[in-house]
C-alpha cells in the first residue's frame, strides 16, 4: 500500500514503486494525494483502507504530522511495516536555496517533526547512497536505497524528439530554489538565445523579470500536475535538458530524476558531474568548476550535432543504461525493493512504537510537504 504525496517527485516515486511492487508479484493500493483531498479526509481514507484491505506495509514521503498519526495509526491496526520514504537533505539546505528561509521559520519544530516520524517509521528508503549513509548515521538504523525507476511505456523518444525549429532547444527543469544553481549561467544563455542558436523552455517555478526575452524565444510552463507534466515536457519538443548542480551536499544527495526523465522524451542531458550526476550514461557532464562559457561551449557543440544529425546518439547511450538498471522491471530494481519487503518480513509485530512526544494530531496546514 503507498500513501501518495502531494505531487512532484514524491508522486513519481510512489507511482513507481507501485509498478515494481506489482512487477514483483505484491499488490498495491493508492490513497489519493492529501492536497486532492485534504489532511482529515486523507486520514479517515487510510484508516478505513487499512482495516477493510489489511494491508502488510503502508508506504509514504509526506513530511507533515499526517504522516505521524497515519503511521501510529496503522501499528495499532496490525500493520506489519511503516515504510518512510526520503529523496532529499532536509537537514542541510543551503542559505541561498529559498526552501531553508521555510524551514528556518517552522525552526526546531520541523526537525522534531522529522525525527517524530523516523521514530514511527519501521523501514527507511531512499533514492542515493548519499541519503543511506546520511540517515543511517543520524537513525542509528540501516535505510535502504530505492533508487528512481521508470516504467518503459513512458520513454517515448521517437514520438517527441522531432521539432521543425532548427535552433537547438534546450529545456530546464528549473525552481527558484534551484535559482543560485543556474544564475551564473543565465548570461551565456541570454546570448546564445539572442544569436538565435538556442530556444530555452523553461519547467516550474521561476523569475520571469530575470529574463527580458521574448516570447518567441522562450516558454515558460509553469508547475502542474504530475500526469499532466510528462505531456508538458514531451510536447516541449526539447533537444538538451539542463541541469547546473553548485557544488554541496544538498546537491550532493541529489538523485538521478532529471536524467531519467530527460531519457523519457528523447533529450541530450547536460549536467554538473557532481553525486548521482556522475552516474548518468551517455550525459554531457561538465566539471563543477567549469565557468559558465563552458556550458555555452558545449551548447554550441550540441548545436552542430543536431544540424549534423547525430544529436540522438548520447539519448540512445542513456536509453539503453536506463533499460538495464532504472525501469520497473530491470533486475537490480527488482531486488532493491524486494530487500525492503524482506526487511519488513522480518519485523517483529509486537515491538514498541514509540513515537516521540509529538502529539497526534493534524495542524491547518498539515496538507504542506516541504
Amino acid at each position: 500500500m503507498a500513501g501518495s504525496p502531494n505531487d512532484g517527485i514524491g508522486l513519481w516515486r510512489m507511482t513507481m514503486a507501485g509498478v515494481v511492487l506489482n512487477n514483483l508479484g505484491h499488490e498495491t493500493m493508492f490513497l489519493p494525494a492529501m492536497a486532492d483531498i485534504g489532511p482529515q479526509a486523507y486520514l479517515s481514507q487510510a484508516a478505513h483502507a487499512i482495516t477493510e484491505w489489511s494491508p502488510d506495509i503502508i508506504w509514504t514521503g509526506i513530511i507533515n504530522r499526517t504522516t505521524v498519526s497515519m503511521f501510529r495509526r496503522a501499528h495499532e491496526l496490525g500493520v506489519k511495516g511503516r515504510v518512510f520514504d526520503c529523496d532529499d537533505l532536509y537537514h542541510d539546505v543551503p542559505a541561498t536555496n529559498k526552501a531553508a528561509k521555510s524551514l528556518e521559520s517552522k525552526g526546531a519544530g520541523f526537525g522534531k517533526l522529522f525525527d517524530t516520524i523516523l521514530d514511527v517509521t519501521d523501514v527507511m528508503t531512499v533514492t542515493t547512497p548519499f541519503l543511506q549513509e546520511f540517515y543511517h548515521e543520524r537513525r542509528g538504523q540501516p535505510a535502504m536505497v530505492c533508487p528512481n525507476v521508470v516504467d518503459a511505456s513512458y520513454i517515448k523518444p521517437a514520438e517527441t524528439a522531432v521539432s521543425p525549429d532548427t535552433r537547438l532547444r534546450v529545456g530546464m527543469i528549473y525552481n527558484v530554489n534551484r535559482h543560485p544553481d543556474y544564475v551564473s549561467i543565465m548570461p551565456v544563455l541570454r546570448e546564445l538565445i539572442d544569436e538565435g542558436l538556442i530556444h530555452l523552455t523553461f519547467f516550474g517555478q521561476f523569475a520571469e523579470h530575470m529574463w527580458k526575452c521574448s516570447p518567441k524565444d522562450v516558454r515558460w510552463i509553469k508547475h502542474v500536475k504530475p500526469h499532466v507534466y510528462w505531456d508538458y515536457l514531451a510536447q516541449a519538443k526539447c533537444d538538451v535538458v539542463l541541469n547546473r548542480m553548485e557544488p554541496h551536499d544538498f546537491n550532493l544527495a541529489k538523485s538521478n530524476i532529471k536524467w531519467l526523465e530527460a531519457t523519457m522524451v528523447g533529450a541530450t542531458f547536460v549536467t554538473t558531474k557532481w553525486g548521482e550526476m556522475s552516474n548518468t550514461p551517455g550525459a554531457v557532464q561538465l566539471d563543477p568548476e567549469d565557468p559558465p562559457e563552458r556550458w555555452a561551449t558545449v551548447l554550441r557543440s550540441l548545436a552542430q550535432l543536431k544540424e549534423s544529425g547525430k544529436l540522438s546518439e548520447r539519448v540512445e547511450l542513456s536509453q539503453a543504461a536506463i533499460d538495464a538498471e532504472w525501469t520497473t522491471t530491470s533486475m537490480p530494481v527488482l531486488g532493491a525493493f524486494q530487500k525492503v519487503i524482506d526487511h519488513v518480513e522480518l519485523l517483529d509485530s509486537s515491538r514498541d512504537d514509540v513515537g516521540g512526544d509529538l502529539a497526534d494530531d493534524v495542524p491547518a496546514d498539515a496538507g504542506e510537504h516541504s
